[in-house]
């Protein structure tokens, strides 16, 4: 592999894994919308199951930390009423 190819590769991953990150912590709001109704229970227990393993990393360090807790729960609350 060239010089130039393998910079351009460790370029691609340096920006790729920084920018999934924070759409994997972005996404939270608007799949919880999508699998709730407008009274907050869950509409199909299957992919909220799903969900729960999925973003089981996230909802841990959501519990451990108070701002972040609370931070997620607004953002959570403002793509509820979007829907």
């Amino acid at each position: 592999m060239s010089e130039n190819k393998r910079s351009m590769v460790l370029r691609f991953v340096g920006y790729a894994i920084p920018f999934l990150l924070v759409l994997y912590v972005l996404s939270i709001g608007p799949v919880v919308a999508i699998l709730s109704d407008s009274n907050g229970s869950v509409i199909n227990p299957e992919h909220h199951k799903l969900a729960i393993s999925f973003y089981t990393p996230l909802i841990h360090v959501c519990r451990t930390n108070a701002w972040l807790g609370h931070s997620a729960d607004l953002y959570i609350i403002f793509w509820r009423n979007l829907f």
